[in-house]
């Protein structure tokens, strides 16, 4: 018989997603096709009651469970505060390698590419300069198969009165389209 020490393999671990925007994709992907396929990660921006600062929001739904954060400063902010919410009340990942993937442990400057997130400060900036205390943005992520549709963007402002969408597969994709379709109703609205 044999006495030698053997060792089991070593596996590396996966890359940790070079922004938290994109770690929050794939714990979105992970949660769809380990939790359930109907993950839901919503980031929202508006102005408090008086028009005088931008709110964020974000939120994350999946089968029964939501959780949700509200009032926060900063995307960033937002959804930092929205992991570690999910991160108190759930059991996410079932294996180390596997929780490198979590929206956690990530700097201010480290949420989103410098394009991703010039272009979503310009759409909340004008939104907010053009609406005043009467706007609201918000921005869908699903992980699914259709690249195209898997970040869909709102904007609905004015009582109501105006709607617009963008989509696009990236987060700064999305929020381009909806700032290239809203465009006309900005222009519109500061002229009155």
């Amino acid at each position: 018989m044999d006495n030698k020490p053997t060792t089991a393999p070593m596996r590396p671990f996966p890359n940790r997603p070079k922004y938290g925007w994109m770690a929050w994709e794939s714990t979105a992907g992970y949660m769809s096709a380990h939790l359930s396929p109907d993950v839901t990660l919503k980031l929202s921006a508006s102005s408090n009651d008086d028009g005088s600062a931008i709110l964020w929001g974000a939120s994350i739904t999946w089968a029964q469970e939501n959780e949700e954060v509200r009032g926060c400063v900063a995307p960033h902010e937002a959804l930092s505060q929205l992991w570690k919410t999910v991160d108190l009340a759930h059991s996410i990942f079932g294996k180390t390698e596997d929780a490198i993937k979590r929206p956690a442990n990530y700097r201010e400057n480290q949420w989103f590419d410098n394009w991703t997130l010039e272009i979503m400060q310009r759409l909340v900036r004008v939104t907010h300069a053009v609406f005043k205390e009467d706007w609201i943005i918000v921005i869908v992520y699903r992980p699914i198969e259709s690249m195209d549709a898997r970040i869909q963007a709102r904007l609905v402002a004015d009582n109501e009165s105006v709607y617009v969408g963008g989509r696009g597969s990236s987060l700064g994709d999305g929020c381009r389209q909806l700032y290239h379709n809203a465009a006309p109703i900005f222009t519109k609205h500061s002229n009155q």
